[in-house]
């Protein structure tokens, strides 16, 4: 008995056997339909050459101060990491003009300092035995100040008193000759007169007249030597104000002045520490304004100085935007040097950007050391092809772009690879050396998905 399944197998054979033949006949693929993509007209731009270039903030100053004298350090007026500040007084008037009475012999010695020094005091060297000098030569720059007003004041009095003294002996003298002559006219007249009284008079006289002369010379002597002894007495006061003023200048090596406004980045030693002459006490660099030096290649160089120079000779400065990552807002600088320089191992050459510093309340916002950015115009302008970025291929170390080339027909476009020579990069564009011409239609979207001679579909005809 023939089972169900036996039977089933049975017509199933019988079947294929009528329609084999149809099998056989191969049936036609279908069409794969177009890929939809994305193009962008090539296209001919005059172009110049802008350059990134990457560099690193620099102080325009660095100053490592020391002490002008040796001793053991006092003070230490600042910590790392302060700003000290520096605003010079006009310190072009020499010490002599700074000695008029008006200045106290007290003040004498600060003052000098204060007038030669701009600069916040960054440390102070001990000077204890050099202050008892200064106390000493101040007392005795009092006491020349104050013999010189006495003189200024006695002279004049002691000339009128000599005045005085001198008309008294001169109507002495009047008095006592006329005595003399009724004396010879009485003998004259054939009067009696003693010896004594003769010679009595007459003693007189003389004696009046030798008092006249003493008087006289006095007077003179007086009015000829009253201007040499007050110039002597200015001269003394000039004197002692000088060694004061040796000793302010010896006072003030004492003390360690920043040289310009800035920040402290280094201490070289503390309070107590034993400091030798010209010892490092502490480094100062400048924080505003600050400078980027930026490192460009010998091959742009030319064209960078040419326009430098023409920007020097117009007065106009070349302005470049500087980027700094973490600090938010916008900054701008002035080129202001092309070192003609070259480091010898990478053959660039230091282009020097000058740019403020802005300030917070959390203090300066750039710091030297930080990495900057800023663009040059380098090089000529120059016709060129420009493609967007997206539409380049990179593989196995070539470079290629699908064109979206017109069938005959002109109602649809066939994907054609070519391989492409790549210039500069120009924003978000990049220069196209050979491989595709002006008006070209080139793929910027969906290449991904493309195989030479494929359909495509524009999506942005």
């Amino acid at each position: 008995m023939v089972d169900f399944a036996t039977k089933h197998m049975a017509w199933t054979v019988a079947l294929f056997m009528m329609h084999w033949p149809h099998f056989l006949v191969a049936q036609p693929p279908k069409e794969k339909a177009p890929t939809a993509v994305r193009v962008q007209r090539a296209e001919m731009r005059g172009n110049v050459n802008r350059q990134l270039f990457i560099g690193t903030l620099t102080p325009i100053r660095t100053s490592t101060v020391g002490s002008a004298v040796e001793g053991r350090l006092e003070a230490m007026h600042v910590e790392l990491g302060d700003l000290v500040s520096f605003d010079r007084s006009d310190d072009s008037q020499p010490i002599a003009d700074e000695l008029g009475g008006s200045v106290r012999s007290d003040d004498l010695a600060t003052a000098l300092i204060a007038k030669r020094h701009g600069g916040q005091r960054i440390a102070t060297i001990d000077s204890a035995a050099l202050q008892i000098q200064i106390l000493a030569a101040e007392i005795e720059f009092s006491n020349r100040q104050r013999i010189l007003e006495e003189l200024k004041l006695t002279i004049p009095a002691e000339i009128e008193s000599a005045i005085a003294r001198n008309e008294q002996a001169k109507a002495e003298l009047e008095f006592a000759k006329q005595n003399v002559d009724r004396q010879q006219a009485i003998v004259n007249r054939g009067g009696a007169l003693s010896e004594r009284e003769i010679a009595e008079v007459r003693s007189i006289y003389l004696s009046r007249q030798q008092a006249a002369k003493l008087n006289e010379v006095d007077l003179r002597r007086l009015q000829d030597t009253q201007e040499i002894r007050i110039k002597i007495a200015e001269t003394a006061v000039a004197s002692q104000a000088n060694e004061l003023g040796r000793l302010a200048e010896e006072l003030d090596r004492h003390t360690v002045y920043a040289p310009f406004a800035g920040a402290v980045v280094a201490k070289m030693t503390e309070v107590g520490d034993w400091v030798a002459k010209g010892a490092p006490i502490a480094q100062i660099v400048e924080m505003d304004p600050i400078e980027l030096t930026v490192q460009v290649p010998q091959a742009d160089l030319a064209s960078l100085q040419e326009a430098y120079d023409q920007a020097q000779a117009s007065g106009e400065p070349i302005s470049t935007k500087v980027l700094v990552d973490g600090i938010d807002r916008e900054l701008h600088g002035v080129l202001t040097a092309i070192v003609p320089q070259a480091d010898l191992r990478t053959r660039t050459f230091p282009v020097v950007i000058r740019l403020p510093n802005p300030q917070g309340r959390s203090g300066y916002a750039l710091k030297p050391g930080m990495l900057a950015r800023t663009s040059f115009v380098v090089g000529l302008e120059r016709q060129a092809v420009l493609v967007s970025k997206d539409a380049l291929i990179l593989s196995s170390g070539t470079t290629s772009v699908f064109l979206a080339v017109p069938e005959s027909n002109g109602d649809s476009y066939l994907a054609k690879s070519v391989r492409v020579s790549v210039g500069r990069s120009i924003g978000e564009s990049v220069e196209i050396l050979d491989g595709v011409a002006e008006g070209d239609l080139v793929v910027v979207q969906g290449s991904e998905r493309l195989r030479p001679g494929e359909k495509v579909k524009l999506l942005n005809p």
